[in-house]
């Protein structure tokens, strides 16, 4: 049988779920084990990503990126979230991108925020038109 970047996720995440802590580097130490030995290491990245998913969603997070010109404080991250996100638990990622001018992206697997002057501008401009 072959197995499917999905079903090996599926598989090591439940294995994890169902174990104590101090059991998962041996369990991954397996699952990482049996992929190399089945020619499916190079797979490993979409494997990681799809247990990440399967981690958010049983902890009911939404995986967000957030990206600004600068660093800024967790007060306006979550104020842009309130208004783009509002009453939803979130995983934050910080990126700084010295391109924008200023504000911030708001960034989920599906959609995008564009809360930064730059998008603020082109959203007046458009509705100029």
């Amino acid at each position: 049988m072959r197995f499917t970047a999905k079903s090996y996720a599926q598989d090591w995440f439940s294995a994890l779920q169902a174990a104590e802590t101090s059991k998962w580097h041996a369990i991954s130490r397996s699952f990482l084990d049996t992929m190399y030995r089945e020619g499916f290491s190079a797979r490993l990245p979409e494997v990681l990503r799809l247990i990440t998913q399967m981690h958010y969603r049983a902890q009911g997070l939404i995986p967000v990126q957030v990206t600004s010109a600068r660093d800024v404080s967790d007060a306006v991250i979550q104020k842009a979230l309130e208004q783009v996100l509002p009453g939803k638990k979130t995983h934050i990622t910080r990126v700084i991108d010295d391109t924008l001018i200023g504000g911030i992206s708001v960034e989920t697997l599906n959609q995008r925020w564009n809360l930064s002057v730059s998008g603020q501008l082109q959203n007046f401009a458009h509705k100029l038109h």
